[in-house]
């Protein structure tokens, strides 16, 4: 079952993304209400579940063979963790300070600061990279370390995702994939010691199997968690939709109460401008100038350069 968003077209460029979460650190300084929407927010698990889905209807092919199931089987796992990555990432963009909830992992001696200029200074891509680094990191310690982190990020209880139930079987998940590309499936002390209740193997030297079975197991299982995901992050955040976007970006932009508006509207003989038409017109300059920045990015001139 694919999984639709009615992501609307208002919030749609040429790269069919506004990047609202990369516009929101560009204005860090202005304060800005939040400019998330459950569109952008939910948009990398919508796009894995209906990846697991048509990995799962590849299993039936007749002409599968075990190295077409192995591929299958990898596939999934990054896709899956692609996805929390990027699930990671967008809610941090949106909200910087819940990166204090991100804990430490042991990082490379011989790795390198972020070099900072102006330009990135200005336009907000030293958060991000930060933001980037600190994903990617955490993605480094272990899945149940992540999955953990990624609960408290979002605000969502693990019971919810069943993640008690099925962490041990998702930790044999991705140790075995692990194992699949770096040791040919031949169990060694790292299987042993990481993975928990669930095990394939008790000794090393072991070689374990990854067939259709395992893999729709797998592939299932995942699928299963990723819609979680997408059910607990439309309930917590649905509400979360393009006129609440709109009503703070007014807010934020026009520090005069709606009644004042109205009353001028009634006040004018010829009312040619109605509130309704004041009021498009002024949230499609702000919009204009907070997506300026990918435009500016791709070398093109801002499309509103007036006073608002």
């Amino acid at each position: 079952m694919n999984l639709e968003t009615n992501y609307p077209d208002c919030l749609y460029n040429s790269h069919k993304n506004l990047n609202l979460g990369t516009v929101q650190l560009r204005y860090l300084d202005l304060r800005p209400p939040s400019l998330m929407t459950i569109f952008e927010l939910e948009r990398p698990a919508i796009l894995a579940h209906n990846q697991l889905t048509k990995i799962l209807a590849s299993l039936d092919n007749d002409h599968n063979d075990h190295f077409s199931f192995k591929g299958l089987f990898v596939l999934a796992m990054a896709q899956f963790e692609s996805m929390l990555n990027d699930l990671m990432m967008n809610m941090l963009r949106f909200y910087p300070q819940k990166l204090s909830l991100i804990k430490k992992t042991p990082v490379d001696e011989q790795s390198q600061g972020l070099g900072v200029g102006q330009e990135q200074l200005l336009n907000g891509e030293v958060i991000d990279q930060i933001i980037e680094s600190q994903v990617n990191r955490l993605a480094y310690s272990s899945l149940d370390n992540f999955l953990a982190t990624f609960t408290k990020v979002f605000s969502i209880q693990p019971n919810d995702l069943k993640l008690p139930e099925i962490m041990n079987q998702l930790i044999e998940i991705k140790e075995t994939r692990n194992l699949l590309l770096h040791n040919n499936l031949v169990t060694n002390d790292f299987y042993l010691k990481k993975t928990r209740a669930i095990k394939r193997a008790e000794e090393g030297g072991r070689k374990l199997v990854v067939d259709k079975s395992y893999t729709e197991v797998s592939v299932n299982l995942i699928a299963d968690l990723t819609l979680a995901i997408v059910n607990q992050l439309r309930a917590k955040y649905g509400h979360l939709s393009v006129l609440p976007l709109l009503k703070k970006l007014f807010a934020f932009t026009v520090p005069v109460r709606l009644s004042t508006l109205i009353n001028f509207a009634r006040s004018m003989k010829k009312k040619i401008f109605t509130t309704a038409h004041f009021i498009c017109l002024r949230v499609g300059q702000v919009l204009k100038i907070f997506t300026w920045n990918s435009g500016r990015l791709n070398g093109q001139d801002p499309p509103y350069q007036g006073q608002l």
